[in-house]
């Protein structure tokens, strides 16, 4: 189960970089990175909820 969230995780940072990229952003890694971290915190709160 590990592996598969690892991989997950991996497949949507790389995807969000790409869109970040897309819309121009200045450094796309930096913002993908803050989106996911933003994205993986709500999602834990609703788990909490």
């Amino acid at each position: 189960m590990h592996q598969r969230t690892v991989a997950h995780k991996a497949s949507v940072l790389a995807w969000v970089t790409s869109l970040a990229a897309d819309a121009g952003a200045p450094d796309s890694a930096v913002l993908a990175r803050s989106l996911t971290l933003l994205l993986d915190g709500g999602l834990a709160s609703g788990a909490l909820d």
